[in-house]
């Protein structure tokens, strides 16, 4: 007759063993070593992308007022209609004007955060939770620079 083996007698194996858990932890934090400096490098980009992608809104209103402003044939008027809205420009270029009345009204300022200056007068774009060096800037000109240093 066979005899069952007796319970208590046989390790009882629950959980991890410290040299098992050591391990997972150094695999976590090679791959966070890893993982996390490009995780910042996309955020970089995927910011320089956005403002350079203000930089092409701000073209495309510039280029779409002066356009309204000489299909209108008025060279010494002030304001151009732009969707209902006037927008203040240069007299003789049909360019908007640095300014919540000239570039504020020619586009969509909705995602960014514009401050506008004067002496010279420029509107400066960037994003919201940004630094103030991730940046573009519409200068009365017509001018448009981007600066990328803090994004």
């Amino acid at each position: 007759m066979k005899t069952a083996p007796c319970k208590f007698l046989q390790p009882k194996v629950k959980g991890f063993t410290l040299v098992e858990a050591v391990v997972v932890l150094a695999v976590i934090a090679i791959l966070s070593a890893v993982i996390v400096p490009h995780f910042i490098q996309l955020q970089r980009q995927a910011r320089i992308s956005a403002i350079e992608g203000a930089q092409k809104a701000i073209n495309g209103a510039r280029e779409l007022a002066k356009a309204k402003y000489f299909i209108a044939g008025n060279m010494t008027a002030t304001i151009v209609e732009m969707d209902a809205d006037a927008v203040a420009v240069e007299v003789g270029t049909g360019i908007p004007v640095a300014s919540a009345a000239g570039i504020g009204k020619a586009m969509d300022t909705s995602r960014y955060a514009v401050t506008y200056s004067s002496s010279p007068n420029v509107a400066t774009f960037t994003l919201p939770g940004g630094t103030g060096t991730c940046e573009a800037s519409y200068e009365d000109s017509g001018a448009i620079t981007v600066t990328t240093t803090g994004c």
